[in-house]
C-alpha cells in the first residue's frame, strides 16, 4: 500500500513540474497606468492594443517565447499588415524589471518607453 502511495506521489510531482515548466510566467493581461496600452500574453503570443476614446486598435502582435528578463518578439506580419496603428518593426524587445513589462513605442519618429503592469 505504501509503495503505491509513493509511486502516485512521485507521479503527481513529476506531472506538476512538467506543467509548470510549460507555463509562461508572463501569461496574462497587462496594462499601462494611463490605460492607453493593453496587452495579452498567452500560448507564447502577445498582442498589444492602443485604446483611446473608446476605440481599440492593434499595435503589436507577435511571438512571446522565453522566461528570462528580456524577450525578443517576432512580429506576426499577417496581423500587423492591415493594422492602422500596427508597428512596422519586425522585432520588438520586451524587458521585465521593477514588476513591469517594458517596451519602446515609436510613432512618427518619436520613441518613448511604455511600462505595463499585470492586471
Amino acid at each position: 500500500m505504501s509503495r503505491i502511495f509513493a509511486v502516485c506521489l512521485i507521479a503527481f510531482f513529476a506531472l506538476t513540474a512538467a506543467a509548470s515548466a510549460n507555463t509562461n510566467p508572463y501569461d496574462g493581461t497587462w496594462k499601462s497606468n494611463d490605460g492607453v496600452f493593453a496587452a495579452k500574453i498567452k500560448n507564447e503570443k502577445i498582442t498589444i492594443k492602443i485604446k483611446m476614446d473608446g476605440v481599440s486598435a492593434l499595435y503589436w502582435a507577435g511571438s512571446f517565447k522565453g522566461r528570462g528578463n528580456t524577450v525578443v518578439s517576432k512580429a506576426d506580419l499577417s496581423q500587423l499588415n492591415d493594422a492602422i496603428f500596427g508597428s512596422e518593426k519586425k522585432y520588438k524587445r520586451f524587458t521585465y524589471k521593477y514588476d513591469r513589462l517594458w517596451f519602446n513605442f515609436t510613432i512618427m519618429g518619436v520613441t518613448r518607453p511604455v511600462a505595463l503592469t499585470r492586471r
